[in-house]
């Protein structure tokens, strides 16, 4: 990693998904060397942040984890997850930002693995791409694409369960995250009628994207590729939203208004940047 990134790497870990009031940008703005970076994140009132980066060692040789969740149950419908995978990784590669992120796909067949693979990774943003339920047919569904709803359950995301499928609720994800991954900031449900479960995953993580409704596999690809691509080139979170709304809207405009973000109190999706303009990788 070049000087310039581990300097962006200080940097961001002291402001990482914090609202930005107007009179502390320009404090944020400014690169910092690494032995500065108590004292940086304490002018800009982001102590805990700073906490977040000294659990997670030195802050200018790890990039910032985006830990890919792949639920898809064998008695589900067949979702093509290695290629949103793939879609993310092709859209965050082309950003600014690319040398400050580091993509981990893992599958999680159960929620063992699930809570495995949330202790290894220590991610700051946990993405979870499956099946969510309850759903039913939508006539804005494309007759005969694969979908990532299922017609059954409480709210919440398919997992395997012996030989069956399993839905795992907000508040018994929330308690996973809380309890295994503390250092998450961001959660991306990418899976039929998530926005279920926002409010729960909220108490403990500053920021949720999820789906009002159901939505295409396809679809659902196009909409992550969209917000990693814009989180990467320094945009906010509400922004990339907005962003990945437009790319469904062009491309599937009966799911222009499918993508929702929702966070804790007192927070703006529009206030909160994984990375700040003009701190990416030249």
């Amino acid at each position: 990693m070049s000087d310039h990134s581990k300097e962006l790497c200080t940097c961001f870990s002291a402001c990482l998904l914090r609202r930005l009031p107007d009179r502390s940008r320009s404090r944020c703005r400014v690169p910092i060397c690494h032995g500065r970076a108590r004292a940086h994140a304490a002018t800009c009132g982001r102590r805990s942040a700073c906490a977040w980066a000294d659990a997670h060692g030195d802050a200018t040789t790890a990039p910032f984890i985006i830990l890919f969740i792949g639920t898809n149950p064998h008695d589900t419908t067949r979702l093509a997850l290695e290629w949103e995978i793939a879609g993310i990784e092709r859209a965050l590669r082309m950003t600014r930002g690319r040398d400050l992120f580091e993509l981990r796909p893992r599958w999680a067949t159960s929620v063992d693995d699930l809570m495995r693979h949330l202790n290894e990774c220590r991610p700051t943003v946990v993405h979870v791409g499956g099946h969510g339920t309850p759903g039913t047919l939508a006539d804005a569904c494309q007759p005969g694409a694969p979908r990532r709803d299922l017609s059954i359950g409480e709210p919440g995301i398919w997992f395997q369960d012996g030989d069956r499928s399993q839905p795992v609720g907000a508040h018994a994800l929330a308690q996973m995250i809380a309890s295994a991954a503390p250092s998450t900031k961001l959660v991306v449900l990418n899976a039929c009628f998530s926005e279920a479960m926002a409010a729960a995953l909220c108490s403990v993580v500053d920021c949720v994207v999820a789906m009002r409704g159901p939505i295409t596999d396809a679809a659902a690809r196009s909409a992550s590729a969209a917000l990693y691509g814009a989180l990467g080139n320094a945009r906010s979170v509400g922004n990339a939203v907005a962003q990945a709304s437009a790319i469904l809207s062009a491309r599937w405009p009966q799911d222009r208004n499918l993508v929702t973000c929702k966070t804790r109190h007192g927070l703006s999706a529009d206030e909160l940047f994984l990375l700040l303009r003009g701190r990416e990788t030249p």
